[in-house]
Parts: structure tokens; sequence; C-alpha cells
């Protein structure tokens, strides 16, 4: 080896034992240090003392209590802010499975200057268990006999099923499509790959299926039929959502984005039953159709209708969230708030909701609209607003550097900006992928 090599490998060594120790000719191998799993040089005595202490003063630390900088030696991560931020001073190995994720210390290993902490999942977090559980309890049939809660009961008069307890007139037939739903696309998700589990649920789910989407009358017993079609009015191409409409101007339907999502609900429901080898019934057609014709609809009256439309003339907004038999406003039933009036067309953003942007430049005009600025970017308090989770998701539309835009946005959003059907990593995991 030359002088010149010999140098090399002595530097590399000398860096390398400052957290892993290293061994050559030249130099000896490094103590171990306790606790770690990791060696490091055995540090001579020194006494800080005989330096000068400065008072900086009142100097903000961004570290947890009991941690001090430097943070480049095995930090899984930190996030700098105003406050101290909690941070992990081993290193985190951290992995998605079939059902979750898991995470745990792994036994990290130094040779040379590499260093390595294999996968140990020691932890696992196992989301799929809890959303099964919940739905086997909904689906007991006779779980409203034995609890007033987190069950279905069937109402004879109005031939529709229930869920309690009882919310938005849902015991009127209110948002009956919106709400099942959700059931309808938990239960397809979680048993996609889980026969058995579908086998389970059906009896329940394929009710709620019928509820609101059977393609004819379904016969109950000795008593009227469970109408076909329930919601979804085929000859003006979108669902209602009142059960008795008992207002002048007829029915109406707010959340068309939540219609959308119950078909999208349907279509997985319905290709679950299928890999179980249950008959359908024609269910994965009936999902498709109304899928597709209540998304078409959706951006027609809602979100991207032709503001030059005659039909339309002095409705002085880009966004009807609010569409009635006898007129269309933009209004919603809960909030004034301009962020309402677009973001209840908007959740809940799901695989489909793609069909949002299919016109970049109307999805610029809703926000603006929304926001009250069209300078989406220039503060990030312009997305403190109702439904600013859901509004970030909807701008990632427009395409990458707009997500990216939104991501950065989304990792600081106050909590209570994010819905309670929702999460923050579900917001972050949809602007990572719209950003990449």
């Amino acid at each position: 080896m030359t002088r010149r090599g010999a140098a090399l490998v002595v530097a590399a060594c000398v860096v390398a034992s400052l957290v892993a120790g290293c061994t050559t000719t030249s130099a000896p191998a490094a103590a171990p240090s306790s606790g770690t799993g990791v060696t490091s040089a055995a540090p001579p005595d020194v006494d800080p003392t005989l330096l000068p202490t400065v008072d900086r003063g009142d100097v903000p630390m961004r570290l947890a209590d009991g941690l001090a900088p430097p943070t480049n030696r095995w930090f899984s991560g930190l996030v700098f802010g105003d406050a101290p931020q909690p941070v992990f001073p081993l290193p985190l190995a951290v992995g998605l499975t079939a059902s979750g994720f898991a995470y745990g210390l792994p036994a990290v290993r130094a040779q040379g200057a590499v260093l390595a902490g294999p996968y140990a999942p020691r932890v696992q977090m196992d989301l799929r268990e809890s959303v099964v559980a919940d739905l086997r309890t909904w689906t007991e049939a006779d779980g409203c006999v034995n609890r007033p809660e987190r069950c279905f009961t069937w109402e004879p008069d109005l031939r529709t099923v229930v869920g309690q307890a009882t919310a938005f007139g849902s015991e009127e037939g209110n948002d009956h499509h919106f709400h099942s739903g959700y059931f309808l696309y938990a239960a397809g998700v979680v048993s996609a790959d889980d026969g058995e589990l579908a086998a389970d649920l059906a009896p329940v789910l394929d009710l709620l299926a019928a509820d609101v989407a059977a393609g004819a009358d379904v016969p109950v017993g000795d008593g009227a039929p469970l109408p076909g079609l329930r919601v979804l009015d085929v000859v003006m191409g979108h669902s209602w959502a009142s059960g008795p409409s008992p207002f002048a101007d007829g029915n109406n339907q707010e959340s068309a984005s939540e219609a959308v999502a119950a078909w999208h609900g349907l279509s997985l429901w319905a290709a679950a039953r299928a890999a179980a080898g249950l008959d359908d019934g024609g269910m994965r057609e009936q999902a498709r159709w109304m899928l597709s014709l209540e998304a078409a609809s959706a951006r027609a009256y809602w979100t991207d209708f032709d503001t030059a439309d005659p039909a339309t003339a002095g409705l002085e907004a880009s966004v009807t969230s609010l569409v009635w038999d006898g007129k269309r406003e933009r209004a919603t039933w809960f909030s004034a708030e301009p962020s309402a009036a677009l973001g209840i067309v908007v959740l809940p953003v799901t695989e489909v909701s793609v069909y949002l942007g299919e016109d970049p430049a109307r999805v610029r005009e809703n926000l603006a609209e929304a926001l009250g600025t069209d300078d989406f970017w220039a503060d990030p308090a312009t997305w403190d607003v109702m439904f600013g989770d859901q509004l970030l998701m909807y701008a990632a539309l427009l395409g990458t550097q707009d997500a990216a835009a939104a991501l950065d946005v989304a990792r600081e959003l106050p909590d209570e900006r994010i819905d309670d059907g929702s999460t923050r990593s579900r917001l972050l995991a949809w602007l990572l992928v719209r950003a990449a």
C-alpha cells in the first residue's frame, strides 16, 4: 500500500470511528459503547470548565427535554418548529404490513463506513383488525335486540333500513346512500381478499346495498317491497337525498361527491362478493353505471356546470352546493363559510375523485371562490378553513407543482382542519402520490 493510500484508509477510519469504530493495520479497534450496539472511540479525559462560559440568554431549544445536540446521531426524524419536538435518539424501523404497519428498534451493526439497522417489526398495529371488528358488530342481524346503537333496524312503513342511533333525519329516509356508502366501501376494502369475511358480512351489507341501489323492487315477506332505485333519479341523472322532501322546491341533494363515493363503495363491495364466489345478481354492472352517471352529473350540476347556460342566469357562483327540483343555490345545511360550499361537494376524496379534476381551470376558479383568493400558496393560513384538508386534496388535481405546494401546507395544517372522517396520514398519502 502506498503512503497516500494508507493515509486515506486511516482518515476514513478516523471519521468512521466517531460513530462506529474501525479496524486497520494502522489503527486499533475502538472500544464498544454501552447500550447502543454500536462501537465508538473512547474519548480522552477532558475538562470543559477550562473554557469560558458564554451566557446566550434564552435561546429556544427545539429538542425535547433530556436531549442535546448534535442531532445527526441516530435520530429517526426531527421536525423543527417553534416548540421543542420529541425525537427518538435511536434508529426506528418502520414498515407497512398487509393490514397496517409495524415498527421496532433494529440491532444496529457497523462495518467500516457502513451503518446498518435491519427492519425489526416488533410492534404490530393492525388497522384492518379494528375495521373488521367494527363491521362485524354493525352487521349482527339481531344487534338492536341487545343494544341501542351500532346496529340496523327495519322500518316497515318506509320500507327502509335505518342505522341506530339515527342522525341527519335517517329515520325519515334522509341521506341513506351517503351513510351506507361508507359501510360498503369499508367492507369492500377489508374483504377484497377474504371470502369468508365477505360471506359473513353479506346478509346485512347486501341489505344496505339493496336499500339504496336495488335494480328492481325487492320482495319483503307478505308486505310491500323494498323499492328499486330508491335514491337515483335516472331521468335527472343523479340521486336525491331527502326522504319525505317536505319542501316547496321539491327534493334536493347537497353532497353529490358522497353519492359518487357511495356507488364507488357499492362497486368495491360487489367486487369483493364476486371474489368470494357469491352471486352478485348484476350488482357490479349496476354499480358501474350508477357511479359513471352520478360522477358526470356531479360535474354537470354541482362543480363544473356551464356558467353561460341560461339556466344558471343570476346564479353568481361557480359552485352550486344544493341542487333542488326547483332551483340551485350556493348554500349548505350546516355552515355559511365559503369553503363549506365547495368542501361538501368534494368530500370524501377517494380513488375515484379524479373526476373532479377534469377541468383544471374550473378547479382554480372554484378554489378561488371558496378561499377568497387566487394566490393559493402565498399564505398557509389561506387553508385554515372548514374542509381545508379536503380542499388541499382537490387542489392537488391541478398538477404536480400544486400538489407539492399543497403537501407543504398539509404538514402544518391545524389539527381541527382535518375532517373527522379522515386523517392527516390519508391527506399526506394522497398529496404525495399526486406530487410524485
